[in-house]
């Protein structure tokens, strides 16, 4: 059983398949039409971006 059927049902488990196949078609194109496997960059800030400000 994987983590999604045990928590959100068999459903969002094969919608989420359903997007991850598609972002690997996605993927596999932009390598052909780079000519590389593509690179992304993630920045994030800590637990300060879910901070409440102002409260």
């Amino acid at each position: 059983m994987r983590i999604t059927e045990r928590y959100a049902g068999p459903q969002e488990t094969a919608r989420q398949i359903t997007y991850m196949e598609k972002a690997c078609v996605y993927v596999e194109e932009l390598t052909r039409n780079l000519g590389r496997k593509p690179s992304c960059c993630v920045t994030t800030f800590g637990c300060q971006m879910n901070a409440v400000h102002g409260i």
